[in-house]
This record gives structure tokens, sequence and C-alpha cells, in this order.
């Protein structure tokens, strides 16, 4: 098993039903096919800051890493040569919302956790349904590269406690 059919499997064990798509076309539900752009968990949160200054989005990805790491929050970075990377926060308890729920929880989740000063760049439509960039694939634009692992924080145990 490969790392991209991997991720698709930890999706598919997490959410049974997720969807995929190749390119920003028609969304099926996962069943094998190939693809490059699956659907964020109910259970997941990404934080992307959509700015044009790297060293911005920077800095947000690290002082929101700080405080994600000091609530104890077990985060990755993941980078595909684009704008910003991503933080993916996973497994959170929240996957019986509704569906505004989940876009309410997961906007309060981060502006609790962004620094003010970034939250300008921040993507919020990740808030809601949508399409992210499959982990370990190409950039399904066919412009950037292999999205790929920066980084995977946990805190220590006796933080969570």
């Amino acid at each position: 098993m490969n790392k991209v059919q991997y991720n698709l499997y930890q999706c598919k064990t997490k959410q049974p039903d997720f969807r995929v798509t190749k390119g920003k076309s028609v969304w099926v539900y996962y069943h094998g096919q190939e693809c490059d752009l699956r659907e964020i968990l109910k259970s997941e949160i990404v934080i992307e800051f959509d700015t044009d200054d790297q060293n911005k989005a920077w800095e947000g990805i690290n002082f929101t890493g700080i405080n994600l790491y000091n609530a104890g929050y077990t985060f990755e970075i993941w980078d595909h040569e684009g704008k910003s990377p991503h933080l993916h926060i996973r497994n959170l308890p929240i996957e019986h919302l509704s569906k505004d729920e989940l876009r309410t929880f997961k906007r309060v989740f981060i502006k609790t956790y962004v620094p003010e000063k970034y939250l300008d760049c921040v993507d919020f439509s990740l808030c809601g349904i949508h399409l992210l960039a499959l982990e370990w694939a190409f950039h399904w634009k066919g412009c950037y590269g292999i999205k790929k692992l920066l980084y995977r924080f946990e805190p220590l145990q006796e933080k969570i406690q």
C-alpha cells in the first residue's frame, strides 16, 4: 500500500462515506478510484493562510502551531509548495455536529488559536464542506508539487490530562 492509498484508507476508516474527485469536477464517494482531491473530514480542521506574503503565511503557521501545541492538540503541517502550508488538526470529537454546527465550531476554533494579526489571511471556506488536495499526491492544479508532511507535533501527555 503506497502513502496515497494509506491516507485514503485512514480517511475511510474515520469517516466511511467521504468524497473525492479527480480534478475539481464531480465529487464521488470514495471506493478505491484514482483521485487527487478529498473532502475535509468532519473530525478535521484545516487552516490555510491565503496570502501572497509567504513570510506572513509562515508566521501564521508558526504562531498558530505554538498556540495549538500549548493547548495540547496534535497537529500536522503539510506543504505542496504553493502559497501557504496547511495545518491539519485531526480526530476531533465533533463528527456528531450538524453541518451548520460544524462550520460554526471550526470558525470559533480557528479564531481561538490563530493570532488576530493573521485572521485576515485565513481561508474560512475550509470550515464548510470543502475539497482539499490529497496528501502524498501531486497537487490537482498541476502547478505545485506533491503535498508532503513537513512536521507532526504531539504534545506531551501530561499537558493533555
